[in-house]
């Protein structure tokens, strides 16, 4: 497969792109949905999501319980985590472990959690590391709880759109989905490059999938992504059910 040309940036004036990476997955997902089948598959799946959003209370699953939160029956900190084996024991990351390692590098990060449901994580990092942190929401349908968040300042920004279809405004430092729109996408491969072509220089995306099921095709995308992009660093080995992706330069 030819590489792809290296990824630059677009004057921001009057285009709506960040780079030509961007315009190029957008450019590929605008001929796939030249299909009427295609475009019928991504609308049914996006309203059928919207449908179960609306659904819920539009209140957040998680309560204190003692010094932490919870998701359902889970510390909110394992929920948001991913796991990984190192001399023989399973350890896990969490969301705070992340950009707290970030932070400590870069001093300031900005953050998208894509498919960020309640806002609850981000809400967390936000009471964690204050201003060092700039909390951004990608969701098909906004809550509640979400819009109060944005109101309390939680989370700085809200955008409303389905992953594949999503043009960012500014790049991240840190990029994460739990299970989030990389899995109720259509169109996985445009999701993947449009979030790893938002990644800053040093930056890092953490993709959760699910072996058991139709996730699975990520791997071959992430993996062909890596032949084609030099500039970033592929690490689908170390984790669980997940992979770590960094830009390099």
């Amino acid at each position: 497969m030819p590489k792809e040309p290296q990824r630059k940036p677009i004057p921001r004036k009057h285009n709506l792109f960040l780079n030509n990476g961007i315009q190029r997955a957008h450019e590929r997902l605008k001929e796939i949905l030249l299909d009427p089948e295609q475009r019928e598959i991504l609308k049914s799946r996006i309203s059928h999501f919207r449908k179960v959003d609306r659904r819920e209370t539009g209140y957040p699953q998680w309560r204190g319980a003692g010094e932490g939160k919870r998701y359902g029956h889970r510390p909110i900190e394992d929920y948001y985590a991913f796991y990984y084996r190192r001399r023989g024991e399973t350890r896990s990351l969490t969301f705070l472990d992340i950009v707290g390692s970030e932070i400590g590098k870069k001093g300031r990060v900005r953050v998208l959690d894509v498919g960020a449901g309640y806002g609850q994580a981000l809400a967390e990092l936000k009471r964690e590391f204050g201003d060092k942190v700039e909390t951004h929401a990608l969701v098909l349908s906004t809550t509640h709880a979400l819009k109060q968040a944005h109101q309390e300042g939680r989370v700085d920004k809200i955008y409303q759109a389905e992953i594949s279809t999503f043009l960012p405004k500014q790049e991240y430092d840190v990029i994460v989905s739990f299970f989030g729109g990389t899995r109720y996408t259509t169109q996985r491969e445009t999701a993947l490059k449009k979030i790893l072509h938002s990644l800053s220089v040093d930056g890092v995306a953490y993709i959760q999938f699910d072996l058991h099921d139709e996730d699975i095709e990520l791997i071959p995308i992430l993996k062909n992504f890596a032949k084609e992009n030099p500039n970033f660093s592929i690490d689908q080995n170390t984790f669980y059910e997940a992979a770590r992706i960094r830009r390099l330069r």
